[in-house]
């Protein structure tokens, strides 16, 4: 069975479906605390290719924004998505365990669980 809709319904439609479906990957995507942002910046002089990368040619290798890195190295920010801790592990050449613990769901994302309850 079929319902005809119109054309702003079925946009609206899938947007409604778009977000849903961030929110479950939001909810299901682990988050990362960096262990150590001395270690990481010591890890950025030497990478494992032996060449040092900057703050901008991290960000770059890691598709986030330079002011992400740098709040990891200041200690602003402390946690990081499994994506973004995994291609900060792979850009310096180390294994994700070196400068990473698995810190579990964010606050916002069990926030939101909470409020669509």
């Amino acid at each position: 069975m079929f319902i005809e809709i119109d054309r702003t319904s079925a946009s609206c439609l899938a947007l409604f479906i778009e977000m849903n479906k961030r929110e479950v990957k939001a909810l299901s995507t682990r988050t990362y605390r960096l262990e150590d942002p001395d270690l990481l910046r010591r890890l950025m002089q030497r990478t494992g290719d032996g060449r040092a990368v900057s703050i901008r040619g991290l960000a770059e290798a890691a598709d986030v924004h330079h002011s992400t890195i740098g709040h990891l190295l200041t200690g602003q920010q402390e946690t990081a998505s499994e994506d973004l801790a995994q291609a900060i592990a792979d850009r310096v050449g180390v294994d994700l365990a070196i400068l990473w613990i698995q810190d579990g769901r964010t606050a916002r994302s069990l926030r939101r669980l909470v409020m669509s309850a």
